[in-house]
């Protein structure tokens, strides 16, 4: 009985490994594919694409999901003066 548990645990271990590894996968694809349409919109309408750049970078910073951790440092170094 304990054999067959340990068989399963082990099975849903590498499960989940691979789960992380393909989600890993897919994001780095779709920034190299990012990443080369803007390149190739860059060469066919510049304008078009420092736009798009502007309104990706005006995103990234107004939606801060990560606090960059030299900040959070600086805050509380800050806090303690």
């Amino acid at each position: 009985m304990d054999n067959e548990y340990a068989e399963n645990a082990s099975a849903t271990a590498d499960e989940k490994s691979r789960g992380i590894e393909d989600i890993a996968a897919v994001q780095t694809v779709i920034c190299i594919l990012l990443a080369l349409t803007f390149f190739i919109i860059n060469i066919a309408y510049p304008a078009t694409a420092e736009g798009l750049a502007e309104k990706l970078n005006e995103l990234s910073k107004s939606h801060n999901a990560i606090e960059n951790p030299i900040d959070i440092i600086i805050k509380y170094c800050s806090a303690l003066k």
